[in-house]
């Protein structure tokens, strides 16, 4: 009988305990939730489902910004649903309103920040990165968080603790440098100088640089290449100067052969951050980079002078540089790419189609246009040195 009762003691014992490990354990992760999102092509853009109210918006996360931004298209849709739900949801528009979301999370992930919204023409960047893009979220809704890029995954987190993502050990740690708008800012060595970037995930190349920068540095030999096509900025399509710069420093990385376009303020973009793991702390005002599998992926440049844009589905000429070989053999804007090396571009990702015409130097292009409802053909051969001309 003794033994019997110390049997049934020990077993009430290793129930009990095992009751309390499984009640901690699910404490420790409800402590430490977080949501973790498999993203398509994050190089070309963070996307993201914002929800708003129970519906679901596509947005890219944009750290230049603090605001958020919808499409304007979506305003009457937001305040239809917001009047219906007799609550005060209004979108600023001109800078005239101002939104309170009442339920904003990411997936199933709930924010405690409730941030305005601004309503902000965005179907360029749809069309640019070929995604359907319906809003940006800026930084001021994450700023009790932390984030996490893995690009070679393709996978986003979000968690209230950065020891959830980084291994302190593998990872370069870089400070925040202060700002009014506490965006991330970092210091960057080029050379002997130090100059604050401002880290953009909005951009895909992998940086800015303003005129008295890039100036400055070729100056001190620390630029290799000066290029003159188009580029994006700002929203808009339009000719600047692109810069091949030699290397640069943040942390105790080393990157280098890096292709930066001209810009009003210095900033670092998709382009290099692709090349790392990132996690950024925003309440611990740090960043946090790791060598991905792309570190020393080189920088690459059109050939082609074709500049494209998706169009309802439809691979469209949105820019043609005159200099280039395509506009030598009487491509034009506006016309629709059918075929690429006999190869249908039907469905296919914009950025593939893109790398195409960032391909050898001397490598021929078959294309077979669309234009006025009628199929034409045209060949060219890829090169880079109309690039270099500004004339």
């Amino acid at each position: 009988m003794d033994n019997d009762m110390y049997c049934i003691n020990l077993i009430k014992r290793i129930v009990g305990l095992t009751l309390f490990c499984i009640l901690f354990s699910c404490n420790n992760l409800s402590a430490q939730s977080q949501l973790l999102l498999n993203i398509d092509d994050p190089q070309h853009g963070v996307l993201l489902p914002l929800v708003i109210q129970d519906k679901q918006y596509d947005i890219l996360l944009d750290s230049s910004q603090a605001f958020n931004f919808l499409d304007a298209s979506l305003h009457f849709k937001l305040k239809t649903l917001a009047d219906s739900r007799s609550q005060d949801l209004t979108i600023i528009s001109s800078g005239e309103e101002h939104v309170e979301p009442l339920d904003y999370k990411l997936g199933a992930y709930k924010l405690r920040s409730k941030q305005p919204i601004i309503a902000a023409h965005l179907f360029f960047y749809a069309k640019y990165l070929g995604k359907n893009v319906q809003g940006t979220l800026g930084v001021s809704a994450l700023r009790d968080y932390s984030v996490y890029i893995n690009f070679d995954k393709g996978q986003f987190a979000i968690n209230e603790d950065i020891n959830t993502f980084v291994n302190k050990n593998d990872f370069s740690k870089i400070e925040i440098v202060k700002n009014e708008n506490k965006l991330p800012v970092v210091e960057v060595a080029i050379g002997n100088k130090k100059i604050p970037f401002l880290i953009n995930t909005l951009d895909v190349l992998s940086g800015r640089l303003t005129k008295t920068t890039i100036d400055s540095l070729i100056e001190s030999g620390e630029i290799s290449d000066v290029f003159f096509g188009a580029n994006v900025n700002n929203n808009k399509l339009s000719g600047q100067r692109l810069v091949r710069v030699k290397e640069i420093k943040i942390g105790k990385l080393i990157y280098r052969d890096l292709l930066m376009g001209e810009s009003v303020e210095n900033s670092i973009g998709l382009g290099l951050l692709k090349r790392n793991e990132v996690a950024i702390d925003f309440s611990g005002e740090k960043v946090f980079l790791k060598k991905g599998k792309k570190f020393n992926s080189p920088d690459s440049i059109d050939k082609s002078g074709v500049y494209l844009i998706k169009d309802n589905d439809k691979l469209l000429i949105a820019w043609l540089d005159n200099r280039g070989p395509a506009a030598r053999v009487s491509i034009q804007r506006n016309d629709v790419i059918i075929s690429i090396n006999g190869n249908s571009v039907t469905g296919k990702d914009l950025w593939k189609v893109r790398s195409i015409l960032e391909g050898e130097i001397g490598e021929k292009i078959d294309l077979t246009l669309l234009r006025n409802e009628k199929e034409i053909h045209f060949s060219f051969y890829l090169d880079e040195d109309f690039n270099r001309n500004n004339t």
